[in-house]
């Protein structure tokens, strides 16, 4: 059995032998190596204006040798080496186009969409979940996403803590106080601006949390941190009593697990709390 990849194309002359008890035989193959088909890695939808110039590219893998399209849109043509189409397009209207790749191999079609809007371009609308949750100190993000290309983004009422970036429609930050926000959302291009109303729920930070602790040798404790918290470890002998002694304070939470140690033994029995603060 012959097997394996083939890295090269071509026409190989193998020889071929076989043997047995009674001798050997000999045989010619002709092994013929081909491309596969071209495959399509352009986008399947295309748009633009009428009476504004054009130009768009298709692209196929495996080493195309020439390209054809029918049924585009008037004022429109495709240069057949390159793939590119270009003109200027003389009416509205969405268009279903085939276009094919050759190789030496063979040729493969695809259907493609060409829109072409009138002179004024369609005004974005809001295509991304109109409601969103986060959590105090937690990191947040959400992205804006809207429909007829949009070039910019704005956002009206944000959560304290959190920004905008115009150009990619993410919201991102760490919020700080809870609450349910009322935020707008805009989308610009060429044609107008589209905005939508959406709610952001910020839920409160949630408790601090124990991850274990250790009597042997002292006292030691491990606890998980949030962002923007101030941690802090104390201890008392007596739970009657209100004055707690600081173990220690200071820590900043980043999301990590940090660890308190109380290195005094043989000490009379202690009550430890672990205490949070956020700014």
């Amino acid at each position: 059995m012959i097997s394996g990849t083939v890295s090269l194309v071509g026409t190989y002359n193998i020889l071929l032998i076989a043997t047995n008890a009674s001798g050997t035989g000999y045989g010619n193959l002709a092994l013929t190596v081909k491309l596969p088909l071209p495959a399509f890695i352009s986008s399947a939808t295309l748009d633009g204006f009428a009476n504004t110039p054009f130009t768009a590219t298709i692209q196929a893998a495996n080493v195309p040798t020439s390209y054809s399209a029918s049924g585009l849109p008037g004022g429109l043509s495709m240069n057949s080496l390159t793939g590119t189409i270009t003109g200027t397009p003389t009416n509205a209207g969405v268009f279903n186009v085939t276009i094919t790749a050759n190789n030496f191999t063979g040729a493969i079609t695809n259907s493609l969409t060409i829109t072409i809007y009138t002179g004024v371009e369609p005004v974005p609308a809001i295509t991304s979940p109109l409601t969103a949750t986060g959590t105090v100190a937690s990191s947040f993000s959400y992205l804006i996403t809207a429909n007829n290309n949009p070039t910019g983004f704005f956002v009206i009422g944000l959560p304290l803590g959190l920004s905008f970036d115009a150009a990619s429609g993410r919201i991102f930050g760490t919020p700080v106080v809870p609450g349910t926000f009322a935020v707008t959302l805009r989308a610009t291009n060429g044609g107008g601006t589209g905005s939508a109303a959406m709610a952001i729920t910020i839920n409160p930070e949630p408790p601090p949390t124990i991850d274990s602790f250790s009597l042997q040798n002292g006292f030691s404790l491990s606890f998980s941190t949030q962002t923007n918290g101030h941690y802090g470890v104390q201890w008392i002998e007596n739970l009657l009593d209100t004055n707690w002694a600081t173990l220690t304070n200071g820590i900043t939470g980043n999301g990590s697990v940090q660890r308190v140690t109380d290195p005094l033994t043989n000490a009379p029995a202690r009550f430890y709390r672990l205490k949070v603060t956020f700014p």
